[in-house]
């Protein structure tokens, strides 16, 4: 019974202990405490537990991390806490490379030795979207070799962030220009994974006919399509004989109508034909090159053919001569047949012409030389590429048969560049004049001034010319002011002033010359910004003119106008951008020298565009200019009588491929003057694969005020072809060919003889242009100018040469290019460590990376296969291979990174092992004392 009690009394302490253990063991804090890390990679935070009970307890502490968060500290810590005591354990977690964008949580629970939960406390880690990518080519240079194989041009897009992208590609080639031009692929790459796109061709008759083209390759992500890279990728077009092709020069050709014929037959009218041919090019010489261009125009009544912008020009280094139509838009203006000669520095810095000309504008006109006027001119440019500081001299002598004068006349203009925001441009000429029938001389002048400038703000543009009454160029007697004041205001208003003044009196000793007309008009307004796509601007001008030119109208001749106008213009354009509407007003008052009451008058224009639509209205009522009101004045009517009304349409559309264009378009033009007169034209072009382009223009008016004398309506038609002859590139230099014989120098003593044999097809790069070797081991570089050219160095099926440079000289070079064997390198890697105790790492065996170089230059980089196992071939040497650390896993090192090796011709070097070692893991978990 005794012993019975002791157990019951035993049992019952028991059951009221337990509640009491477990209480103690649920009365532990946890809480989590950040520190600032040291990187920003790094999670760096404190986890702090307090007992708060006077018994011990142990536990286990769990962290649960989301994928791409590495934890450091471990994911199970065991706990042991003393009554009252405090304890501090470090934890920190890597941000890894393939973490997901958006909000991670990171778990921590504390169990007890029961395994029961009786605490968690959650870390949420906000992960900012990081959109990174890159696009690479994977082969920048192509070589192709057969003309019947297909053309794969490869990419890379990398996902380094941490989102996967919806990726396009878009690869075009700018040399179709005929073809449609752009190819877009795409995929969805995801994050850390990368994709290759591989676009397929086959080259076209008109790319195999150049030495090389380019791919260019756009990348962009996401459905609004945003670029995140492009790359250009040259594919070259190996063979053994090739032609010297100037690549900038090339890509400029596009802007000029170079080696083009354009025939064509167009009806001017009843009864009148025209025939016309129109055509240019370039002829390559072994020294220099010439240009011819051409423009012969023929109509039925006409016995002549007009040959006009005809000439022959030959290009030989920094010197060109010209003969046939001449064009010198100088002061003193000279146009016609002629010949010139133009010279170029060396250093391309100052340009010198001299020429004659005689000012007959048919090229075969017959006997005409001499006979309607002629000159001669000379000009010095100094500074052409220096557009701080440039000067011009030129000289121009004139002999003026129809207005039975002499004239000489000496220029200078000068450019000067003051710093980023002020420009001068100052040009002065003086003329000298001699009359024949009046045996009198008369000296002339005049100077202009264009600048360009900004003082506080204030934005200036101007320009200023005087020149006087007897002054022999095209603007004889004329005074222009011309100056503009811009200021940007608050809120993105921009304020402007424009000021034009012009004067025109010129004089003559053989012309009876009486005639002086000014005009003048001041604008300022301010432009408001766009609200909501449209925006406005708003102005006041004021506008004056005079002329004493009108005897035949009023007795003495002289007529004035002037107005105050407002000025209103509103523009608009869609959210899309597609669609467009521009409407211009100018409503005011005008008064004329023959009237003392003051008109009104207003003009609206308005434009609508969408695509290759445009439609436009314009109202016209009252006379703006003296030319409208003398109209009313011969026709004997008010200013209430001027009213016009013109409609315009016109569309451009492309179809099959942008290869047919069709633009149309009609017009209704309703006044006093002309009445009313409709026209409308019709344009189609047709541009074929093959370089050809058909087109066929028509047009029609109808004139309801017309006399008996006059047809009041016309039907024009024009048909012609348009050929692109292509052709390579000239140049302006002296050129020759350089022979190329590869053979294999098996004594190895520089010299092609009996013991040696023919190298045929080995791939051979002068510069920048790779050739392969035909059947006989040779290559031909045809008109190659003259200069120094580099032979890359080659490494090709266990033979190699060094690189060396080749003087071209002569029209002929000959060259011998030996071959030596090389030394094969073999060697691998292998991986040292143990699983139990080292961090994760991608184990990888591809891909690992080595650089080769000769005496601290860098020669060769090669990467293991799948195998782990890499091989390279050398000229004979000393070396040294290293290991690129960067291409190594995270986690990963390798201590023999630095490797010395001595290759021998025709012998095979093994290269000692490269052991790639992984770090273990470090765990530290510090205890702190309550």
């Amino acid at each position: 019974m005794h012993q019975l009690f002791k157990i019951l009394i035993i049992l019952f302490f028991c059951f009221v202990a337990a509640p009491i253990q477990l209480q103690a063991q649920n009365n532990i804090d946890m809480n989590i405490e950040t520190n600032n890390a040291a990187y920003k990679h790094l999670i760096d935070q404190t986890i702090a537990l307090k007992n708060h009970t006077e018994n011990n307890f142990e536990g286990t502490l769990k962290i649960q991390t989301p994928k791409g968060f590495k934890n450091i500290t471990g994911s199970e810590i065991k706990i042991q806490l003393k009554a009252n005591e405090q304890l501090f354990i470090p934890l920190k977690i890597l941000k890894g490379k393939e973490i997901v964008a958006g909000k991670s949580e990171i778990i921590i629970n504390l169990y007890n030795k029961v395994n029961e939960i009786i605490a968690t406390k959650i870390i949420e880690e906000v992960v900012e979207e990081n959109n990174a990518m890159s696009l690479q080519a994977v082969l920048p240079n192509i070589y192709l070799t057969n003309v019947n194989d297909s053309l794969a041009v490869k990419v890379q897009v990398s996902n380094l962030g941490n989102k996967p992208q919806q990726v396009f590609v878009v690869f075009s080639i700018p040399k179709l220009t005929s073809e449609n031009n752009f190819f877009e692929q795409t995929a969805k790459v995801n994050i850390h994974k990368d994709t290759v796109f591989t676009y397929k061709i086959k080259p076209t008759k008109q790319l195999l006919e150049q030495s090389q083209f380019v791919v260019n390759v756009a990348a962009m992500r996401s459905t609004e399509k945003l670029l995140f890279g492009n790359v250009s990728i040259v594919v070259q077009n190996v063979s053994s004989v090739k032609q010297y092709e100037d690549i900038l020069s090339t890509a400029n050709a596009v802007y000029h109508q170079k080696n083009s014929i354009t025939t064509s037959f167009k009806t001017n009218g009843n009864n009148s034909n025209v025939y016309q041919l129109l055509g240019s090019g370039d002829i390559d010489l072994p020294a220099g090159y010439v240009t011819l261009n051409t423009n012969i125009y023929q109509t039925e009544n006409q016995n002549v053919p007009l040959i006009s912008n005809t000439f022959l020009e030959y290009h030989l280094e920094n010197q060109d001569i010209k003969i046939g139509n001449l064009n010198q838009p100088l002061e003193l203006p000279l146009f016609g047949r002629g010949i010139q000669y133009e010279l170029l520095t060396n250093n391309l810095s100052n340009r010198f012409q001299v020429g004659f000309i005689d000012e007959n504008y048919n090229l075969i006109e017959p006997n005409t030389f001499l006979k309607r006027s002629y000159g001669m001119f000379g000009i010095a440019t100094l500074g052409i590429n220096n557009a701080t500081n440039q000067k011009n001299i030129n000289y121009v002598f004139k002999k003026d048969v129809y207005e039975n004068v002499t004239h000489q006349m000496l220029g200078f203009e000068k450019t000067k560049l003051y710093n980023n925001k002020w420009n001068l441009r100052l040009k002065a000429h003086g003329g000298y004049s001699f009359y024949e029938k009046l045996a009198t001389y008369k000296p002339s002048f005049a100077i202009e001034t264009q600048y360009n400038g900004e003082i506080n703000n204030f934005r200036l543009n101007g320009n200023y010319y005087i020149s006087s009454s007897y002054f022999p160029g095209n603007r004889r007697g004329v005074i222009q002011f011309q100056q503009n004041i811009l200021k940007n205001l608050k809120r993105d208003k921009l304020w402007f002033t424009n000021f034009n003044y012009s004067e025109y009196n010129p004089n003559s000793l053989t012309y009876l010359l009486n005639l002086k007309t000014t005009n003048l008009r001041v604008d300022s307004g301010i432009s408001f910004p766009k609200l909501k796509f449209v925006g406005k601007t708003l102005g006041l001008q004021y506008y004056k003119e005079s002329g004493n030119n009108f005897n035949w109208i009023v007795a003495n001749g002289l007529l004035n106008i002037q107005a105050v106008r407002l000025t209103n213009n509103f523009n608009w354009q869609s959210k899309n951008l597609k669609h467009s509407v521009i409407l211009a007003v100018e409503e005011g008052l005008g008064k004329t020298s023959l009237s003392a009451k003051a008109y009104p008058h207003f003009k609206i224009n308005s434009i609508y565009s969408f695509k290759g639509f445009n439609a436009g209205a314009a109202y016209q009522y009252g006379s703006f200019f003296i030319s409208e009101y003398t109209s009313l004045l011969v026709a004997n009517k008010n200013q209430s009588d001027f009213k016009r009304l013109t409609v315009t349409v016109t569309s451009d559309q492309k179809f099959f491929e942008n290869k047919l264009l069709i633009r149309s378009g009609a017009s209704f033009i309703s006044d006093f003057i002309s009445g009313k007169t409709p026209s409308a034209f019709l344009n189609t072009s047709y541009t074929s694969a093959t370089n050809y382009r058909f087109f066929l223009n028509t047009s029609w008016f109808k004139n309801s005020n017309t006399t008996f004398l006059q047809t009041n309506h016309m039907f024009l038609i024009e048909a012609g072809l348009n050929a692109q002859l292509g052709g390579k590139a000239a140049s302006a230099g002296k050129k020759g060919t350089l022979q190329t014989i590869v053979f294999y120098d098996k004594n190895s003593n520089n010299i092609l003889d009996e013991n040696d044999e023919i190298a045929p097809d080995v791939f051979v790069t002068v510069d920048k242009t790779t050739f392969k070797t035909d059947e006989k081991g040779e290559i031909l570089y045809k008109k190659i100018p003259f200069g120094t050219y580099q032979i890359q160095p080659i490494v090709q099926s266990g033979w190699f040469t060094d690189a060396f440079s080749v003087d071209i000289n002569s029209y002929t070079t000959t060259i011998a290019l030996p071959l030596h064997q090389n030394g094969t390198l073999k060697g691998k890697i292998s991986y040292s460590y143990d699983e139990k105790l080292v961090k994760n790492f991608d184990f990888k065996t591809g891909g690992i990376v080595f650089n080769i170089t000769k005496n601290g230059q860098f020669v060769q980089r090669v990467a293991t296969n799948d195998e782990g196992l890499f091989i390279a071939f050398l000229p004979t040497g000393t070396y040294e291979i290293k290991i690129d650390a960067k291409s190594l896993p995270d986690n990963t090192f390798c201590n023999n990174q630095n490797q010395p090796v001595k290759i021998q011709s025709g012998k095979i070097t093994n290269v000692p092992e490269f052991v790639i070692q992984v770090q273990q893991k470090n765990i530290k978990v510090k205890k702190f004392g309550s």
